[in-house]
């Protein structure tokens, strides 16, 4: 089993610093004895990028998920669900379309499926996505009033 431990602070020795300092309980979990498998890796990145894919006009058959069509800032650990969750709406867009004329899928029946994908899949980014770009507003607006208030 394997924990990643994320913070706020450009020390590279920070990932070591906490693994140092985790002792007892983790969500259960007994992590005195871990050892960390790598020297701490720092990461400067931390943008959220929504594409509004549902309003092109995409070529049939073409259907965006994943980081192509939202990326989020990995701190907090969304994109891995919401790209379960939106492959989830394609697997049951496709079985209904299957199951609504009881065969197995044909090109035929792919007709239109990337707008109606489209439609399902962006509600599915906009939940994570807007909790996501509030949070980093609310970081950012604190670390604009502690500059402010240094800056006096």
């Amino acid at each position: 089993m394997g924990i990643s431990i994320m913070a706020r602070r450009k020390s590279a020795s920070l990932g070591m610093d906490l693994h140092q300092s985790v002792t007892g309980t983790l969500g259960g979990l007994t992590v005195r004895n871990a050892r960390p498998l790598c020297k701490p890796l720092l990461y400067c990145g931390g943008s959220n990028l929504r594409r509004l894919y549902e309003a092109a006009d995409l070529p049939d058959r073409l259907c965006v998920s994943g980081d192509s069509l939202c990326s989020f800032n990995p701190a907090y650990g969304q994109g891995m669900t919401v790209a379960a969750l939106e492959v989830q709406a394609l697997q049951g867009l496709l079985q209904g379309r299957a199951a609504a004329r009881g065969r197995a899928l044909d090109a035929a029946m792919l007709r239109g499926v990337s707008a109606e994908y489209q439609a399902l899949a962006g509600p599915i980014a906009d939940v994570s996505f807007n909790l996501n770009c509030g949070e980093d507003q609310n970081c950012i607006m604190a670390a604009r009033k502690l500059l402010s208030a240094t800056n006096r």
